[in-house]
């Protein structure tokens, strides 16, 4: 006789994955593992005297998602700070002033959510900031990670001026006069970040905590953090040891641009350690440039302007980074080769090489702005006649999610 399960779930279709059989009645649980899937009398004997059994209504039972790209260690340290996720543009200003009134004590305000489309292609100004907090520095990333949103305290202390250059594979965004308006993209947010104060082990842990339980609400039980550094990935190992980690973790060892190849041994150092519970460490997040979404991609002809006009800055906005790493595909050599001058024609000017071939055209379906810690994915379509027969209407009870496969 099978022992008791210590959980049934029941009163809903269950779609199983499952080509052979797509569809069941019930699922029954014991000890963490999913041990029997089918109709309802199969896995109803499993039923003891301490099962719980948990009736849906009508509703949807699912497979736990994985997400391929998500940031679950930095996107959780953002839930304790100010966060504009799913704020209206309009409310940013008030929703940072606030976080501000609510925590004198901090000597910085970090956060993050703001969207990139809310301010076309100048992006965010320092002085909405300054009018709401003005004694101490806001740093402020986009949703996607990428740009980050700076009052002019923080400028002061960075040392940010008109005179400043654009560092290596980032870009200050400047008024007309030239000086920083507020905006800093890719490697320029480090001349900021550098100064703000850095999570010790005990808050990542909590950030990773705090980022799970966050996936788990979405129906995502298993992540590949994308960009994991030595810090994090110190975090995730001490959780993983203590049983802590809840979803299966492939941890993408993040890697540093100006480091080059010298970082390889270390990396495959890290790689080699054994996994741990459910973490793995088996993949590495490789940056070459930026993103289209603030213009910070090597691409083969410049950026447009709003308008559909190459703006003024068009030269730092169409530059690469000073070399590729030897992997790179043959196409990137041309994106490299942007100069200050624009042709007639607004194109980017080019030295007379011979032309190499496009990149192929990427797979669609990637959004524009991406939050780190949530996005969405739609479920399979029940069909009228599931195989319990139960009624699709979506219950407030269930156990299913809509969540991302990809964010």
């Amino acid at each position: 006789m099978n022992p008791e399960a210590d959980l049934i779930i029941t009163g809903a279709p269950v779609y199983t994955a499952d080509s052979a059989r797509p569809w069941a009645d019930a699922v029954a649980v014991r000890a963490g593992r999913v041990v029997s899937v089918g109709p309802a009398a199969e896995v109803g004997a499993l039923r003891g005297p301490a099962t719980r059994v948990l009736r849906l209504d009508g509703g949807l039972v699912l497979p736990g998602f994985a997400d391929a790209h998500v940031h679950t260690a930095a996107g959780g340290l953002e839930l304790a700070q100010c966060d504009l996720h799913g704020v209206e543009p309009e409310a940013y200003a008030a929703v940072v002033a606030g976080y501000a009134a609510d925590h004198p004590g901090v000597g910085w305000v970090l956060g993050s959510g703001w969207v990139m489309d809310a301010f076309g292609t100048e992006g965010p100004r320092a002085t909405a900031l300054d009018a709401v907090v003005a004694d101490r520095p806001v740093l402020l990333e986009s949703t996607d990670g990428h740009s980050a949103w700076v009052n002019r305290r923080a400028l002061e202390l960075a040392g940010i001026t008109r005179a400043t250059p654009d560092p290596p594979r980032g870009r200050i965004e400047r008024d007309a006069a030239g000086e920083p308006t507020g905006a800093l993209h890719e490697a320029a947010m480090d001349l900021v970040r550098a100064l703000a104060p850095r999570p010790d082990q005990a808050e990542w842990e909590a950030a990773i905590e705090r980022g799970q339980a966050h996936l788990h609400r979405l129906g995502i039980t298993a992540w590949q953090d994308a960009a994991v550094d030595p810090a994090m990935l110190a975090a995730y190992r001490a959780l993983a040891e203590r049983g802590r980690l809840t979803g299966r973790t492939v941890a993408a060892l993040r890697w540093e641009v100006e480091a080059g190849e010298t970082q390889l041994a270390d990396l495959a150092e890290r790689r080699r350690d054994p996994s741990v519970g459910r973490l793995r460490a088996g993949a590495v997040k490789i940056f070459a440039d930026g993103v289209f979404e603030n213009r910070t991609a090597a691409m083969l002809d410049p950026y447009l302007d709003g308008d559909g006009r190459p703006p003024p800055t068009w030269a730092s906005a169409c530059s690469a980074p000073r070399s590729w790493p030897p992997w790179s595909p043959p196409w990137t050599a041309r994106a490299s080769t942007c100069t200050s001058t624009p042709s007639a024609t607004g194109r980017c000017a080019t030295p007379s090489t011979p032309s190499r071939p496009r990149p192929p055209p990427t797979a669609a379906g990637t959004p524009a702005t991406r939050s780190r810690t949530s996005s969405s994915c739609t479920p399979p379509t029940v069909p009228a006649s599931a195989a319990s027969g139960w009624s699709p209407t979506p219950s407030r009870t269930g156990p299913a999610s809509t969540a991302t496969c990809a964010s």
